[in-house]
């Protein structure tokens, strides 16, 4: 069986990419143009503060997603007593109401084993 080989990070070179083909807005295009004049050095950099940005932009991204989580359980906790009370209330009318509505049967006997 062929051994297979892939792409090694150390061989990625964002400089061959084509922009010319990609819909972007010109000063996006410049700017990326703009990186294919880097040094090996130069570009290192630039990508690592961007993975540093993207990294921190994420963790503040969850640490917002855990903070709104914390409290939407404080407002249902709060506010479930009084949802449970509303519910029960309103299955109290519905019963009444039905008791209303429908006749009264006598009921049926059961034998208890």
């Amino acid at each position: 069986m062929a051994e297979r080989s892939f792409p090694r990070i150390e061989d990625f070179d964002p400089r061959r990419i084509d922009l010319s083909s990609l819909p972007l807005p010109a000063p996006i295009r410049d700017y990326l143009q703009s990186l294919q004049d880097l040094s090996d050095d130069e570009l290192k950099e630039k990508l690592k503060d961007a993975i540093y940005t993207a990294v921190g932009l994420a963790v503040l991204t969850f640490q917002r997603a855990q903070v709104l989580r914390r409290e939407a359980t404080e407002k249902i906790e709060e506010r479930a007593p009084q949802c449970a009370e509303d519910v029960s209330a309103a299955i109290q009318t519905v019963i009444t109401k039905v008791r209303e509505f429908v006749p009264s049967a006598p009921r049926a006997e059961t034998k208890e084993s």
